[in-house]
């Protein structure tokens, strides 16, 4: 063969020619290709486990790849979440459960998987509720011990730290503590899963029991004896502290107490209800309590018969001393009050009756008999019915005068007699002895009396609706109204009335003679006015007797006063009317009225 040269690559082409050659073989024909390893993944390990909360990172080792493989993982269940860092597995427990990752590599075409089986547990932990507990010596509690955690599950146990005072045992989730003696211990729970631990404690504290509560019980629970005996009273004391002691003391003075220990002596002196009085004190603590004592002597009986208000219901009662055995009680009646013999109510003590007190005072007897055994004692009580109500009052004027035209209250009131029923009624009628002379109508208080005519005299007759025969009168005046007449007018010269004024020219001094007529009311004052000038007469310092009836007047009037000091006239001229005014009140009253007139003819002030 022969080469020919190339122009330009004679080296390039020798070097294809070589290596075509090299990979045809010798003779020409294609060299064997050699397969590429197989790609495989793997895991650390095939199982991990973890605890709720905890994290993993787990990196995948590719092998048998032909270039750049690239590694993804995924996990089933709920129990890890998973997210993917470079080549790493960032794996997050978050649930107890078991989950599986599984690494896939990709290279080119292929792929390869690895599986881990991750197993989550629950934190390991263990409580003990209540912390504090509070026993007493001799007793036994529970307390609650719950360890979570695992699977698999916890193993717990729980130590007292002395059990000289308190001994601790488990059973499921209760913790039982047997209380020993005084003092405190700790008790300490502990829980392990493989190499996890948790404690929790609790602190027993164990008290001494207290003493057995002090007692004492009497030998009897009451006794009786006649004046001149003697008993004997014990007191079986047991409890409290140490030795206790023991005090005797008599209720009053029927019995005296002889105290010897935890006995006393008793001597009856005098008949009647007595007790012993005992107080057991061993410091710390006492008991108190009392023995009735019945003193009996010769049987005599007491009767309480107290008022009976008529129109109620009274009460006696028998009460017999003395005597032994049963009581029997017979009550019989002189005829007031009058009752039932099957009302008497036998007691223990004697008897009960209760009986109605009629309508009509008066006093009665009531007959007892009283039997014991094999005494008796009888007699009688005095029984008083009587009326709850003393009087009728009047609280306004205990007399009445009425102008003609006007009206007056009237009220009365009913007094009870003391210690009567406050329930008793004090309901009240009014009435008149004259209904042509006068009107009665109900007012807020009493009544409101109105007359019919301008004069007159009759009475109001205030009566008790619960006991008619207690009433009172009040007399009423009816009066006609005041009045006032002015019959001249006189001019006043050195003193003396020298006729009468020439009203259209006025000068000087002057009186006006009038006549105040008020009747069977009193004056207080009367004022006359002509213009600036006033005259005010005051009678309230003048006896009743001299203000009554028509009263004659002359004041006097200076209608050519001058003031000192300017010198002015007082009551300038002009024109002026005389006024008058008169204030009175009714006898028995405070209340002031009053009546004016004005002369007819207008004054003509006319000085120099």
């Amino acid at each position: 063969m022969r080469l020919r040269p190339t122009t330009g690559r004679p080296l390039a082409a020798l070097s294809l020619a070589l290596v075509l050659a090299a990979a045809c073989g010798g003779d020409g024909s294609p060299a064997p290709v050699e397969p590429p390893p197989p790609l495989a993944v793997t895991l650390p390990s095939t199982t991990l486990a973890c605890t709720v909360g905890d994290s993993l990172t787990i990196t995948a080792a590719v092998s048998g790849a032909t270039g750049t493989p690239s590694v993804s993982y995924a996990a089933t269940g709920a129990s890890v979440s998973v997210t993917r860092s470079g080549t790493e597995a960032r794996v997050r427990c978050v649930a107890p459960g078991t989950a599986t990752l599984t690494a896939t590599a990709l290279d080119g075409s292929r792929s390869a998987t690895a599986n881990v089986t991750i197993n989550v547990v629950a934190p390991l932990t263990v409580t003990l509720a209540p912390g504090t507990l509070t026993c007493r010596a001799g007793e036994t509690r529970t307390v609650s011990l719950v360890a979570t955690g695992g699977p698999p599950a916890p193993n717990v146990t729980l130590v007292s730290s002395s059990e000289t005072v308190a001994v601790a045992g488990v059973s499921g989730e209760t913790a039982t503590i047997r209380c020993v003696s005084a003092g405190a211990s700790v008790l300490t729970a502990t829980a392990t899963i493989g190499t996890q631990i948790a404690r929790a404690t609790a602190i027993v504290t164990v008290a001494v029991p207290p003493p057995p509560p002090l007692v004492a019980t009497p030998s009897a629970a009451a006794l009786s004896c006649r004046t001149g005996e003697r008993l004997t009273l014990t007191l079986n004391v047991s409890g409290g502290v140490g030795t206790p002691a023991v005090f005797f003391a008599a209720r009053n003075a029927l019995v005296r107490v002889l105290p010897n220990g935890t006995t006393a002596t008793i001597l009856c002196d005098d008949a009647g209800a007595s007790a012993v009085d005992f107080t057991v004190s061993d410091g710390t603590s006492s008991v108190t309590g009392a023995v009735p004592i019945t003193v009996s002597a010769a049987l005599s009986a007491s009767i309480d018969a107290p008022v009976c208000w008529l129109g109620g219901r009274g009460t006696l009662t028998v009460n017999a001393v003395g005597g032994t055995g049963p009581i029997s009680v017979t009550l019989t009646s002189t005829g007031t009050p009058a009752f039932d013999p099957s009302a008497v109510v036998q007691t223990a003590t004697g008897a009960t009756l209760t009986y109605d007190c009629g309508t009509v005072a008066a006093t009665g007897a009531v007959g007892y008999l009283v039997r014991r055994g094999t005494e008796s004692v009888s007699g009688s009580v005095p029984v008083t019915l009587r009326s709850p109500i003393q009087s009728v009052r009047v609280l306004t004027a205990p007399s009445v005068t009425i102008l003609a035209g006007s009206s007056a209250n009237v009220i009365g009131d009913v007094v009870l007699v003391p210690g009567a029923p406050t329930t008793t009624s004090r309901a009240l009628t009014y009435t008149t002895t004259d209904p042509t002379l006068l009107t009665i109508e109900p007012a807020a208080q009493g009544v409101l009396v109105t007359p019919k005519r301008s004069s007159g005299a009759a009475a109001i007759t205030i009566t008790s609706v619960a006991a008619p025969a207690f009433f009172v009168t009040v007399p009423v005046t009816v009066v006609s109204a005041p009045s006032i007449t002015v019959q001249s007018v006189d001019v006043v010269s050195g003193g003396v009335h020298t006729g009468p004024v020439n009203p259209s020219n006025v000068t000087g001094t002057i009186s006006p003679n009038l006549t105040v007529d008020v009747g069977a009311f009193i004056v207080d004052r009367v004022v006359i006015s002509l213009g600036t000038l006033q005259v005010n007469m005051d009678f309230r310092s003048q006896p009743d007797a001299a203000r009554t009836g028509s009263l004659a007047l002359s004041p006097a009037f200076d209608t050519a006063a001058r003031d000192p000091s300017s010198g002015q006239p007082l009551m300038p001229n002009g024109t002026y009317l005389l006024a008058v005014t008169a204030f009175y009140h009714a006898a028995g009253s405070s209340t002031t009225q009053s009546v004016s007139t004005t002369y007819s003819v207008p004054f003509v002030i006319a000085n120099p």
